[in-house]
């Protein structure tokens, strides 16, 4: 049984805590009076002979005896006298030795009638031993024990992959249960995946890390995803408890940039590992997304559609908090933070905190930075109150602050770096692009550079702006990302700084796409084809895409860091159409040679470029069409060498595509029977996973529902494999997760309850 030292809840959180263990002790209801600056009266209970016992509840885990007997003897015991109760009763989270007790008596006495009821530390503790109930009912509690964070440390660092327990532990005490967290983990519970959704800001990764963290503490090992799917498959042990985290899971495979992802069946590969969780015996499986990005997955992806993933969904919204929680939220940011005393007493002022709590723009995400110091600490006190007020009436100005003041020119050149660096933010994949964009302003605005701007600026940027795993670095989130891009619509410098010094061809086409996104003067300007942006793309077209390495056994693997040839390809051929810049238009040559070159010329990508060409009429009319026409005849070379998610993709195109011939079809007709008498079957031979063999046969059934083809033979061949690789996976081990109690607190409902609440923070 652990032991607590009640350090990681608020003066709220232990009050409750003692009301419960009270309750189960004495089988007597108690009446909470909510703390505040009250008359003596914490609790107040009724024994069976109607005699009244007022309890007082002291929450001084890291003071002295000395300092809480002096509290007392000042504060507390004219309150006592002035009530006179029949029974008096204190809690305190101080640790208390005997003598302790017999002094507490001796100062109360004849309302403190005997040494039992005084409860320190160690008889709270006793307590909880007798009644665990209350102790499974009290989540905080219980995930801040010492036997339970001993449990989490231990499974992270038998985890092939990094989870950060220090940061998540440090949410914990913050942590509100509100209406969504009994959903999310009765689907858990239920289904094994949980797929959590909301608007930014929510609490959408603290949801999902609470319920990681509870896990962990069962015995769970943790695989956090960072790359995409393939990693997590790569990590899947059917025997073993494993907790995968998967983290804005959407934000990567359904960019529109890539949809060769798509193509290449990464819809059905999540599917058909959330599936595999769904049926392991030990495994679960937590994923976050923003709900507009789910919303444009679904119109993207019929596989996601017509799939699980919405009956795994929880969405998080702000109804899903009451008022009390919303309070709670706010009162344990107070209570935990670094804010001195005039910044809390400015909350209080005026019972300002309801206005805050009421606000149309109160989330989670707020709350948490208004409630750093390190961000509001240039801010006096007088006028932190007017401060937290412009921010809940403009949260698009929460980053503005500590952008413009509290950062240095090189933190900010990392972050106008990493916001348009998308494939990858490995630590030295942003630190190269970032050196080219801070020694170009270094030049241009004539400011010192020191060897050390970058990893000083970084540290600093940790926490506030930025985040670290797995030697990635990464926004601490999305609104971040929002709030840097935001500023090249604002400042026509930004953007010439970055096209001046670009390394990447994704760091001029995300400003292409913010232009795309929603129209703006300086973005129109920015972007015309003048002669420093053509040079910009001429120098970034060609430069490559794929960062080489290998595996642990000792296979290379290509990592993305930039832009694929193919997607190169299409964004400058949409470019040059939109603007009708022959300039433009020289440069799809260049981009169309790069393709060649690189040896990524795969079959759904090409797809994607002649579809490209089809609907830019102006481009089709000015060269286009002999590029059509030449890249028409590479696909159907490649057909020889097509896999079933090839074939897929050429029926689509076929279904639809104005430029498809007769010739086409002659040379289609003439792969796809040499494909079918033999392709197929070595590629059955070929697939050694489950989702290898769940993939070809959905995409077969694809084929054979959308464009008549029939299949029946090898999809029953693929059936039998499948059931036979279930067979073996499922001797894993049983899953004995017990499922979390939900608080039996969900804080103050009423407004008189939440004024004495955050009197207590004075």
């Amino acid at each position: 049984m652990p032991t607590y030292d009640f350090k990681r809840l608020s003066a709220f959180d232990f009050e409750q805590l003692v009301a419960d263990l009270l309750r189960a002790e004495w089988k007597s209801d108690l009446e909470i009076f909510t703390p505040g600056p009250d008359a003596g009266i914490d609790l107040r209970a009724f024994s069976d002979s109607k005699k009244e016992a007022l309890v007082q509840c002291k929450h001084f885990p890291q003071t002295t005896f000395s300092k809480l007997l002096a509290h007392l003897k000042k504060e507390e015991l004219p309150k006592v006298r002035l009530l006179a109760p029949q029974r008096y009763v204190l809690a305190t989270s101080l640790g208390l030795t005997p003598a302790n007790v017999k002094t507490l008596v001796g100062l109360f006495k004849p309302y403190l009638k005997r040494q039992s009821d005084v409860f320190g530390r160690d008889r709270l503790n006793s307590l909880l031993r007798r009644h665990k109930a209350v102790e499974t009912a009290n989540f905080k509690l219980w995930l801040t024990s010492t036997a339970v964070m001993q449990r989490v440390l231990h499974n992270a660092e038998h985890s092939q992959t990094q989870f950060e327990v220090d940061r998540v532990n440090r949410k914990v005490p913050l942590f509100v249960q509100n209406e969504a967290f009994p959903r999310a983990q009765q689907i858990l519970d239920d289904s094994r995946v949980v797929v959590i959704s909301g608007e930014p800001g929510i609490g959408k990764t603290t949801l999902a890390e609470m319920l990681l963290f509870a896990h962990l503490a069962q015995g769970f090992r943790p695989v956090v995803i960072e790359g995409g799917i393939e990693e997590g498959k790569r990590l899947f042990d059917p025997t073993a408890k494993q907790i995968f985290y998967f983290d804005d899971f959407l934000g990567e495979t359904f960019l529109p940039e890539r949809p060769e992802l798509l193509a290449k069946n990464q819809d059905a590969a999540l599917l058909h590992f959330m599936e595999a969780i769904r049926r392991s015996k030990a495994s679960r499986f937590i994923l976050t997304t923003r709900e507009h990005t789910l919303r444009t997955a679904l119109s993207s992806s019929e596989r996601l559609r017509h799939g699980s993933l919405i009956s795994h969904r929880c969405l998080l919204e702000l109804r899903d908090y009451s008022f009390g929680q919303k309070a709670r939220i706010l009162y344990n940011h107070l209570f935990f933070s670094e804010l001195p005393a005039g910044y809390k007493a400015a909350i209080v002022q005026g019972a300002f905190y309801i206005r805050v709590i009421r606000h149309r723009n109160f989330n989670p995400r707020l709350i948490e930075w208004l409630s750093g110091y390190a961000r509001v600490k240039d801010i006096p006190a007088s006028g932190y109150q007017e401060h937290v007020s412009a921010l809940l009436n403009n949260p698009g100005e929460i980053w503005a602050h500590a952008f413009d003041n509290q950062i240095s020119e090189a933190g900010r050149n990392i972050l106008f770096t990493l916001a348009t660096v998308q494939w990858s933010a490995e630590v030295d994949v942003l630190e190269a692009a970032w050196r080219t964009l801070h020694d170009f302003k270094s030049k241009k605005y004539n400011f010192r550079t020191t060897a050390n701007d970058f990893k000083h600026s970084l540290n600093n940027l940790e926490g506030s702006f930025v985040k670290f795993s797995d030697r990635k670095v990464s926004f601490i989130n999305a609104s971040v990302r929002d709030f840097v891009q935001n500023l090249f619509r604002n400042n026509a410098e930004y953007g010439h700084d970055l096209i001046g010094s670009a390394v990447h061809f994704s760091q001029i086409r995300v400003l292409r796409d913010l232009q795309k996104e929603r129209d703006s003067e300086t973005l129109n300007a920015i972007l015309m084809p003048s002669l420093p942006l053509l040079e910009a793309l001429k120098r970034v077209i060609t430069v490559p895409h794929l960062r080489w390495h290998k595996d642990s056994n000792g296979r290379a693997t290509g990592t993305y860091i930039d832009d694929a040839p193919d997607s190169r390809l299409r964004t400058i051929i949409r470019w040059a159409d939109d603007t009708k810049s022959m300039e433009l238009l020289g440069l799809v040559s260049l981009a169309y040679d790069h393709l060649q070159k690189s040896f990524s010329v795969f079959i759904p990508g090409m797809l994607e470029v002649l579809r490209t060409l089809e609907t830019s009429a102006w481009v089709y009319a000015n060269g286009g069409a002999d590029l059509h026409a030449e890249i028409m005849d590479i696909v159907l070379g490649m057909l020889g060498q097509a896999r079933t998610y090839d074939w897929r993709s050429v029926f689509d195109y076929r279904a639809t595509a104005s430029g498809w011939t007769a010739k086409s079809e002659a040379r289609f007709a003439t792969e796809y029977q040499d494909y079918r008498r033999k392709g197929v079957f070595d590629e059955v031979e070929d697939c050694n996973e489950l989702s290898d063999l769940e993939s070809m046969r959905d995409t077969l059934r694809d084929i054979q529902k959308s464009h008549k083809q029939v299949f029946k033979n090898v999809i029953k061949r693929l059936n039998v494999a499948i059931e036979k690789t279930r067979k073996s996976m499922d001797e894993g081990v049983d899953d004995d997760y017990q499922p979390i109690s939900q608080s039996n607190s969900a804080g103050p409902d009423d407004i008189d309850a939440v004024h004495r609440l955050f009197g207590s923070l004075l």
